[in-house]
C-alpha cells in the first residue's frame, strides 16, 4: 500500500483522485496494522485533498471515512488504550453517514454499520449495537446474497443478540447461519467453525429442551475441525468445555480440559490454559477428587480473570463448604461474583447461574 501511494503521487500528483485513493488505502492498512494514531496524518491528508475537489470529492471521502472509522472502532475494541480510537472513529462515522445515506451507497454503509456496531458495543453494551448489525446483515444480503460478507454480517448480528441476553432471537439467526455456512463453505472452514461455536452458545443460553444436545453435537464438530490454537480454535475449545459442563459429562470434561491445557501451554497462551484448568477443576470436584480440584483451581487463578476465575473460585468455595468452613466458602463465592463483573460482555448464562446459586443452592451438587 505504501508503494502504491508513492507510485500514485509520482504518476498523477498528490491531489489527484487516484493518489488520494491510494493514500486512503494506506491509511486503512496502517490503522489495522499499527493503530489509528499512526494513520491519522494520512487521513488528514486525504481529507484535505478530497475537499479540494468540492462536490466530486464528497462521496469518495465519505467512503474513506466510513472505512477508517470502522477500522479505528475495531482497533479500539481490541486495544487497551481505546478512548482516543473511539472518539476518532465516532467523528469519522458521523461525518460519513449522512453522505452515504443521501447517495445510497450501500457498500460504504455496510462497513460504516459494522463500525457503529463495535462502537455501540464498547460504549453502551451489546443491546445498543444490535440494530446496526441487523441493518448491516440486511444490506449484505441484498448486495451479496449467500456470500461471505452476508455470513459474516449474520454472525455479528446473531452473536450480539446472544451477548445482549436475547438468545430467543439469536437462535434462529445462528441456526440459519450454521446451515448456510455448512452448505456454502463446508464443515472445515474457519467461518463454519465460528458459526457452530456461536450457535452453540446461543443454544446453551436459551436453555430449551434439546438445546444442550444440539450444542454438544455442534461443539463436537467445531472441536474436531479446529485448526491449531488460534483465536477461533480457542473459541471452539471454550464452547466445547462449556457444553460438556452444561451436560454434566464430568469425565469427558476432565479429559478434554486436560488436553486443552497442554495445547494452550504449547503456544504460550496462559489465559487459555487457565480457563481450561478452571473447567477441569470443576469437573474434578464433581468427580469427587477435591485434592486435584483444589490444586487446579489455585493454579488457574494465577492467570485467570472473568468467567474462568469465577469457576475456579466456585470450585474452591465448594471445597470449603465440604470442609464446613462457611467463612472461606462465602469469601470464595464473593470473589466469584466479583470476577464476573470484570468481563466486558454479560457472563455466560450457565456460569452466572452457578455463581448466583451459591454454595447452598446447587453450585456444589455435581
Amino acid at each position: 500500500a505504501a508503494e502504491a501511494a508513492r507510485a500514485a503521487r509520482l504518476a498523477y500528483g498528490a491531489g489527484h483522485p487516484h493518489a488520494l485513493h491510494a493514500i486512503g488505502e494506506l491509511a486503512i492498512w496502517t490503522t489495522k496494522a499499527e493503530g489509528p494514531d499512526r494513520a491519522y496524518p494520512l487521513i488528514e491528508q486525504a481529507t484535505k485533498g478530497y475537499q479540494a475537489h468540492g462536490h466530486d470529492g464528497r462521496l469518495p471521502l465519505a467512503r474513506l471515512l466510513a472505512e477508517f472509522g470502522a477500522a479505528a472502532a475495531w482497533a479500539g475494541y481490541h486495544d487497551d488504550d481505546t478512548e482516543w480510537a473511539r472518539s476518532v472513529a465516532l467523528r469519522a462515522l458521523d461525518d460519513a453517514e449522512p453522505v452515504l445515506r443521501t447517495e445510497g451507497d450501500s457498500l460504504g454503509l455496510l462497513g460504516l454499520l459494522n463500525g457503529r456496531g463495535h462502537l455501540a458495543d464498547m460504549t453502551e453494551g451489546p443491546a445498543a449495537s444490535a440494530p446496526s448489525y441487523e441493518e448491516a446483515f440486511v444490506i449484505a444480503r441484498a448486495l451479496f446474497g449467500e456470500g461471505r460478507a452476508t455470513l459474516s454480517a449474520m454472525n455479528n448480528w446473531g452473536d450480539i443478540l446472544t451477548l445482549a441476553g436475547r438468545a430467543e432471537e439469536a437462535v434462529p439467526v445462528l441456526d440459519s447461519l450454521v446451515a448456510r455456512s455448512l452448505r456454502h463453505l463446508g464443515p472445515d472452514h474457519p467461518a463454519s467453525m465460528l458459526a457452530l461455536v456461536n450457535a452453540s452458545f446461543a443454544r446453551l443460553d436459551r436453555d430449551h429442551p434439546g438445546d444442550i444436545a444440539r450444542a454438544l453435537d455442534w461443539t463436537a464438530r467445531a472441536d474436531t475441525a479446529q485448526m491449531g490454537i488460534g483465536s477461533w480454535a480457542a473459541s471452539a475449545t471454550a464452547a466445547r468445555l462449556v457444553a460438556l459442563r452444561a451436560a454434566r459429562r464430568w469425565a469427558e470434561l476432565d479429559r478434554r480440559a486436560a488436553r486443552a491445557v497442554v495445547a494452550f501451554e504449547a503456544v504460550g497462551d496462559a489465559e487459555g490454559a487457565a480457563a481450561a484448568r478452571a473447567e477441569q477443576a470443576y469437573a474434578r470436584l464433581a468427580l469427587g477428587d477435591t485434592a486435584l480440584a483444589s490444586a487446579l483451581a489455585r493454579t488457574a487463578l494465577r492467570d485467570a480473570s472473568g468467567e474462568p476465575a469465577a469457576i475456579a473460585q466456585v470450585t474452591l468455595g465448594c471445597i470449603a463448604r465440604g470442609w464446613n468452613d462457611a467463612g472461606l466458602a462465602t469469601a470464595s463465592f464473593a470473589a466469584a461474583r466479583a470476577a464476573l463483573t470484570e468481563v466486558d460482555h454479560p457472563p455466560h448464562y450457565r456460569t452466572s447461574k452457578i455463581v448466583r446459586a451459591g454454595p447452598a443452592g446447587g453450585a456444589c451438587d455435581g
